[in-house]
């Protein structure tokens, strides 16, 4: 179980040694990440992982979450927020929290059952979903995509690691995350995946989403 999730850790661990290797000025980058992660510096990090309290952040989880950040910033991942109305609970109240996802917005659905599986439920939606830059949260619209995707995409409810996330990203190109302490869904997606990723997390093989329309602006 988990074995994907597991691999992606240890890709993400081979490609920091290797990244280090190449240029070692990167180790003080990935350490001062490390330390604003640790004080609350960035404070939207729950959306891309949450740490339960025994899981202390390593330096890998903060070159992972480098990356993320990075490209979130970049507009390279776009992203909307779904109104859930609450809070997720613990993941094994599994008949409260479906009750909970049973009330999103019309077109929106989903299904939870906690952690037995690689993704805690999934998400899915009607029609075409428009996701922007993180700018446009600022009021400063850079980039959107208009998608449409046939199929579940992973959900991720309360704690999770980054690189989960950027597994789920790899695999599926979309990741949903529910954040302990939010009652906001946060859909992420990489639109334009051959742009960003390392040959071990991507494959031109891999069927594409259909991208309605791409609007992009300096």
């Amino acid at each position: 179980m988990y074995g994907g999730v597991t691999a992606a850790r240890r890709g993400a661990e081979d490609a920091y040694i290797e990244a280090l290797k190449k240029e070692p000025k990167l180790g003080p980058v990935v350490c001062d990440y490390y330390l604003k992660l640790r004080s609350g510096f960035f404070g939207r990090s729950y959306i891309l992982g949450q740490y339960a309290s025994q899981r202390p952040l390593d330096m890998i989880d903060a070159y992972v979450f480098s990356l993320l950040h990075t490209w979130w910033m970049e507009n390279k991942i776009v992203w909307c927020q779904i109104y859930a109305g609450a809070e997720p609970n613990r993941d094994s109240d599994i008949e409260g929290n479906q009750a909970i996802l049973d009330g999103l917005g019309e077109g929106f659905h989903a299904e939870f059952w906690g952690q037995l599986c690689d993704s805690d439920g999934t998400l899915w939606w009607d029609g075409a979903l428009t996701l922007d830059n993180v700018s446009s949260y600022a009021g400063r619209r850079e980039c959107s995509v208009f998608v449409k995707h046939k199929n579940q995409i992973p959900l991720e409810v309360g704690t999770t690691t980054f690189d989960r996330t950027l597994w789920h990203l790899g695999q599926q190109q979309f990741v949903a995350r529910w954040p302990y302490g939010d009652d906001w869904i946060s859909v992420l997606h990489v639109p334009y995946p051959e742009e960003i990723w390392p040959a071990w997390w991507y494959s031109a093989k891999r069927p594409r989403i259909s991208l309605l329309d791409s609007l992009r602006t300096t």
